[in-house]
């Protein structure tokens, strides 16, 4: 299988990096541990402390300013060296098997630019199970608040978007585009990614292929707020 390395962007909330890692680090993993490589986009709370005792297990990169999102991403991925680059939020709680699920489905889709994940709030109800853009213009997750069983959440298909909070995209065509776009700070970098970027290319529009994730609360690069999801994951349709 490829290898993956999952790239994550925090700015504080300690405890939820935390307890991201933990997971992470507790999980067995076909072929091995990913590289795991977190962005500190200059937290200002004990953060820098706690990664500092990972150790060689995490990877670390130290912004001394506050960049957002897409730059903190960008710098993970200028550090990666896995085949697959893998976006993940810090308010998330990875279960035994999201990753070989992500990357085996990337494998039988080796056309598409991005493979993304289905997100379940605390509920069991959908966060993201793709997203589409309305008539109105506007970016929406076309199945949030579906029962986690519904069957239109249960079948992978092609879409315009898949949310940035946990993504996968093989090499090439995230670096085809230059990776997320930095005139967005913190507000639809990954719509700008999958929906202009990734097609203009020529790769195939993204996917949502899969089922990760559990958070308690949840903030973004800057403070911003997240999504709160759950993750359970595995390959469906």
């Amino acid at each position: 299988m490829p290898s993956s390395s999952i790239i994550i962007p925090v700015y504080n909330r300690a405890a939820l990096t935390r307890q991201c890692l933990n997971a992470l680090l507790d999980r067995p993993y076909v072929g091995g541990r990913p590289e795991i490589i977190v962005v500190d986009d200059a937290s200002t709370d004990l953060t820098p402390q706690l990664l500092a005792g990972y150790g060689a297990a995490v990877k670390v990169i130290r912004h001394d300013t506050n960049l957002g999102f897409a730059a903190a991403c960008n710098a993970g991925a200028a550090l990666a060296t896995g085949d697959y680059l893998v976006f993940l939020n810090n308010d998330t709680l990875p279960q035994p098997g999201w990753l070989e699920a992500l990357a085996q489905y990337a494998q039988a889709h080796p056309a598409a630019a991005a493979v993304g994940s289905k997100l379940l709030f605390p509920n069991d109800t959908i966060q993201h199970a793709g997203v589409v853009i309305c008539q109105d213009h506007f970016p929406r997750h076309i199945y949030a608040g579906f029962p986690a069983d519904h069957p239109a959440v249960n079948q992978s298909r092609r879409f315009p978007i898949v949310t940035g909070a946990c993504v996968l995209f093989p090499r090439a065509p995230f670096f085809e585009v230059n990776g997320f776009d930095t005139a967005f700070h913190n507000g639809y970098e990954d719509v700008g990614l999958h929906y202009v970027d990734a097609r203009t290319v020529g790769w195939e529009e993204v996917r949502a292929a899969v089922e990760p994730y559990t958070p308690e609360e949840a903030q973004r690069i800057s403070g911003v707020p997240a999504e709160r999801i759950v993750a359970a994951a595995r390959t469906y349709g």
